[in-house]
């Protein structure tokens, strides 16, 4: 196993998982918005950086593996990609603060297209469990796609 791409992965997973537990507190009143509009939560451009740089990373690991598969573990980027994504389309929007109103309330995305990605998401660690280079091909697609709809999640209100 090549220690090295599994280290990146690790790290792919990690800042994913930092960032989506970010956005879900920020979803979930723990994090407030700022007091003015436009005023996003603390820290939350460098978060949205973070798990954009994570996503773009993740599909590139991804790339990676379907040509030579050597890591287990980049079968849960897809997860982890899809997992940020919908994190961020049910946070508030800075644009409306101080008010609570969410990305998710009749921004660009649907609920159609968000929980679409959702279970492409998962059918992609499925796959590449079964069929790891188609899988992880998928997986960078579906990585590509979660770091459209999180950067795009405000648009449209």
């Amino acid at each position: 196993m090549n220690r090295g791409r599994s280290v990146l992965v690790a790290a792919v997973l990690l800042a994913l998982s930092f960032a989506t537990a970010y956005e879900a507190a920020v979803a979930l009143g723990a994090i407030s918005l700022g007091p003015v509009p436009g005023a996003g939560p603390a820290g939350g451009e460098a978060v949205l950086k973070l798990g954009l740089l994570a996503l773009v990373s993740g599909c590139g690991l991804a790339l990676a593996e379907s040509v030579r598969p050597r890591s287990s573990w980049a079968a849960f980027i897809g997860p982890a990609a899809v997992a940020f994504a919908l994190a961020r389309f049910h946070t508030y929007d800075p644009y409306y603060a101080p008010g609570l109103r969410r990305m998710s309330d009749g921004g660009l995305f649907s609920p159609v297209w968000v929980y679409g990605l959702v279970a492409s998401g998962i059918a992609s660690a499925c796959l590449a469990r079964m069929r790891p280079r188609a899988g992880m091909i998928a997986t960078a697609a579906v990585a590509l796609v979660a770091a459209f709809t999180a950067l795009f999640s405000g648009v449209g209100h």
